[in-house]
């Protein structure tokens, strides 16, 4: 007595999934996907050996350094320089409160009272703080922040 094989089936259960599968079907979709990919490898094999007088599919969105090696150039979006420029005012208005901070020391006057009541006037006045580090990291940081400025300002220029 011979016993007879089944074809494996769809569990009832998983019907709306589809057909399962059988190993020949499986083995024609691997052996498709892999000559697209060797496809793929070799055309890109072919792309590196040109010459590079041909037409390059990146031609636009890359530029070639002196070493040779190519860098992609991002050209920004009017709206999205905008929101650079925002941002970088910003951090300049907050870099230029930490600076006056460092600067000036107010030291007010104090009015003092006598055993008698009467009032007498200290003066403190206005003390200005030497050039510490921490001012001269803010400082260089803020010579970044408005060269950023001025080539976000350039770039909005040649764009409009």
């Amino acid at each position: 007595m011979q016993k007879k094989y089944y074809e494996r089936k769809q569990l009832k259960h998983r019907k709306t999934h589809g057909k399962v599968e059988k190993r020949s079907e499986l083995i024609e979709r691997l052996k498709k996907k892999k000559e697209v990919k060797e496809k793929i490898k070799q055309a890109k094999l072919e792309i590196e050996n040109k010459t590079g007088k041909e037409y390059f599919f990146k031609y636009n969105s890359v530029k070639k350094q002196n070493s040779g090696q190519l860098v992609d150039v991002i050209k920004d979006t009017k709206e999205e320089l905008d929101k650079k420029r925002i941002f970088v005012d910003k951090e300049i208005d907050r870099v230029e409160n930490k600076l006056k901070e460092f600067l000036i020391k107010i030291k007010p006057n104090k009015i003092v009272f006598d055993e008698d009541g009467t009032p007498i006037k200290k003066e403190c006045g206005v003390f200005l703080e030497q050039d510490s580090e921490e001012m001269n990291v803010y400082k260089e940081y803020l010579n970044q922040l408005l060269e950023t400025k001025s080539k976000i300002t350039e770039q909005l220029e040649e764009i409009l």
